[in-house]
Protein backbone atom coordinates (compact mmCIF):
# COMPACT_ATOMS: atom_id res chain seq x y z
CA UNK A 1 0.00 0.00 0.00
CA UNK A 2 2.92 2.37 0.81
CA UNK A 3 4.55 1.88 -2.60
CA UNK A 4 1.31 2.51 -4.43
CA UNK A 5 0.67 5.73 -2.55
CA UNK A 6 4.17 7.02 -3.31
CA UNK A 7 3.79 6.06 -6.95
CA UNK A 8 0.45 7.85 -7.24
CA UNK A 9 1.90 10.91 -5.52
CA UNK A 10 4.87 10.91 -7.86
CA UNK A 11 2.66 10.46 -10.90
CA UNK A 12 0.34 13.25 -9.76
CA UNK A 13 3.27 15.57 -9.22
CA UNK A 14 4.85 14.62 -12.49
CA UNK A 15 1.61 15.14 -14.42
CA UNK A 16 1.22 18.56 -12.88
CA UNK A 17 4.77 19.53 -13.80
CA UNK A 18 4.45 18.32 -17.39
CA UNK A 19 0.98 19.70 -17.92
CA UNK A 20 1.92 23.12 -16.67
CA UNK A 21 5.19 24.53 -17.95
CA UNK A 22 4.93 27.63 -15.74
CA UNK A 23 4.79 25.38 -12.65
CA UNK A 24 8.07 23.79 -13.66
CA UNK A 25 9.71 27.20 -13.94
CA UNK A 26 8.43 28.09 -10.47
CA UNK A 27 9.62 24.73 -9.15
CA UNK A 28 13.07 25.40 -10.53
CA UNK A 29 13.18 28.75 -8.71
CA UNK A 30 11.75 27.09 -5.61
CA UNK A 31 14.42 24.39 -5.84
CA UNK A 32 17.18 27.02 -6.17
CA UNK A 33 15.73 28.90 -3.19
CA UNK A 34 15.70 25.68 -1.17
CA UNK A 35 19.32 24.98 -2.16
CA UNK A 36 20.29 28.52 -1.13
CA UNK A 37 18.47 28.12 2.18
CA UNK A 38 20.13 24.75 2.69
CA UNK A 39 23.53 26.26 1.96
CA UNK A 40 22.78 29.13 4.34
CA UNK A 41 21.65 26.67 7.03
CA UNK A 42 24.76 24.53 6.51
CA UNK A 43 26.94 27.63 6.85
CA UNK A 44 24.99 28.62 9.97
CA UNK A 45 25.42 25.11 11.38
CA UNK A 46 29.12 25.23 10.62
CA UNK A 47 29.42 28.61 12.30
CA UNK A 48 27.38 27.35 15.24
CA UNK A 49 29.58 24.25 15.51
CA UNK A 50 32.72 26.40 15.47
CA UNK A 51 31.19 28.77 18.00
CA UNK A 52 30.13 25.82 20.17
CA UNK A 53 33.63 24.34 19.95
CA UNK A 54 35.13 27.72 20.84
CA UNK A 55 32.71 28.08 23.77
CA UNK A 56 33.56 24.57 25.02
CA UNK A 57 37.29 25.34 24.81
CA UNK A 58 36.73 28.63 26.63
CA UNK A 59 34.69 26.86 29.33
CA UNK A 60 37.42 24.22 29.72
CA UNK A 61 40.03 26.95 29.94
CA UNK A 62 37.98 28.84 32.53
CA UNK A 63 37.42 25.66 34.55
CA UNK A 64 41.16 24.95 34.45
CA UNK A 65 41.82 28.52 35.60
CA UNK A 66 39.23 28.13 38.39
CA UNK A 67 40.98 24.92 39.48
CA UNK A 68 44.33 26.75 39.51
CA UNK A 69 42.85 29.63 41.50
CA UNK A 70 41.23 27.24 43.99
CA UNK A 71 44.47 25.29 44.37
CA UNK A 72 46.41 28.54 44.90
CA UNK A 73 43.76 29.70 47.40
CA UNK A 74 44.12 26.41 49.30
CA UNK A 75 47.92 26.78 49.31
CA UNK A 76 47.61 30.36 50.56
CA UNK A 77 45.16 29.30 53.28
CA UNK A 78 47.59 26.61 54.41
CA UNK A 79 50.44 29.13 54.38
CA UNK A 80 48.26 31.61 56.29
CA UNK A 81 47.56 28.97 58.95
CA UNK A 82 51.29 28.30 59.24
CA UNK A 83 51.97 32.03 59.52
CA UNK A 84 49.27 32.34 62.19
CA UNK A 85 50.94 29.55 64.18
CA UNK A 86 54.36 31.18 63.75
CA UNK A 87 52.92 34.55 64.78
CA UNK A 88 51.41 32.98 67.88
CA UNK A 89 54.75 31.40 68.82
CA UNK A 90 56.58 34.66 68.18
CA UNK A 91 54.09 36.63 70.27
CA UNK A 92 54.60 34.16 73.11
CA UNK A 93 58.40 34.46 72.78
CA UNK A 94 58.09 38.24 72.60
CA UNK A 95 56.07 38.31 75.82
CA UNK A 96 58.67 36.09 77.52
CA UNK A 97 61.50 38.24 76.19
CA UNK A 98 59.76 41.42 77.35
CA UNK A 99 59.43 39.89 80.83
CA UNK A 100 63.10 38.90 80.76
CA UNK A 101 64.06 42.35 79.54
CA UNK A 102 62.09 43.96 82.36
CA UNK A 103 63.87 41.70 84.86
CA UNK A 104 67.24 42.60 83.31
CA UNK A 105 66.37 46.30 83.44
CA UNK A 106 65.51 45.91 87.13
CA UNK A 107 68.73 43.98 87.79
CA UNK A 108 70.75 46.56 85.84
CA UNK A 109 69.21 49.37 87.88
CA UNK A 110 69.99 47.50 91.11
CA UNK A 111 73.58 46.87 89.96
CA UNK A 112 73.95 50.50 88.87
CA UNK A 113 72.62 51.68 92.25
CA UNK A 114 75.02 49.28 94.03
CA UNK A 115 77.90 50.49 91.89
CA UNK A 116 77.10 54.12 92.66
CA UNK A 117 76.83 53.28 96.34
CA UNK A 118 80.17 51.44 96.24
CA UNK A 119 81.83 54.38 94.49
CA UNK A 120 80.53 56.69 97.24
CA UNK A 121 81.75 54.26 99.90
CA UNK A 122 85.17 54.05 98.20
CA UNK A 123 85.37 57.84 98.11
CA UNK A 124 84.43 57.99 101.81
CA UNK A 125 86.90 55.19 102.60
CA UNK A 126 89.65 57.06 100.74
CA UNK A 127 88.83 60.22 102.70
CA UNK A 128 88.84 58.24 105.96
CA UNK A 129 92.14 56.59 104.97
CA UNK A 130 93.65 60.00 104.21
CA UNK A 131 92.44 61.34 107.57
CA UNK A 132 93.69 58.22 109.37
CA UNK A 133 97.06 58.58 107.69
CA UNK A 134 97.15 62.21 108.69
CA UNK A 135 96.13 61.25 112.24
CA UNK A 136 98.68 58.43 112.22
CA UNK A 137 101.34 60.87 111.10
CA UNK A 138 100.27 63.24 113.91
CA UNK A 139 100.44 60.36 116.40
CA UNK A 140 103.85 59.34 115.12
CA UNK A 141 105.08 62.90 115.47
CA UNK A 142 103.63 62.98 119.02
CA UNK A 143 105.26 59.61 119.77
CA UNK A 144 108.58 60.80 118.43
CA UNK A 145 108.27 64.00 120.47
CA UNK A 146 107.44 61.98 123.56
CA UNK A 147 110.37 59.69 123.00
CA UNK A 148 112.75 62.54 122.57
CA UNK A 149 111.55 64.14 125.75
CA UNK A 150 113.83 63.33 128.57
CA UNK A 151 112.27 62.42 131.74
CA UNK A 152 113.76 64.06 134.68
CA UNK A 153 113.77 62.09 137.75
Amino acid sequence: MGKTTNLRSYMTTSMLITSMPWAFKNMSTFYEDLKAQLSSLELGLSDAALSQKKDKEQIQSQRARIDEVQQRRDELRKELLQLDEEESKLLSLLANNEDSLQKHVTIEKDVTDSHTSLEKNITIAEEVAAKLEEANKGLKDAHDSLMSFKWET
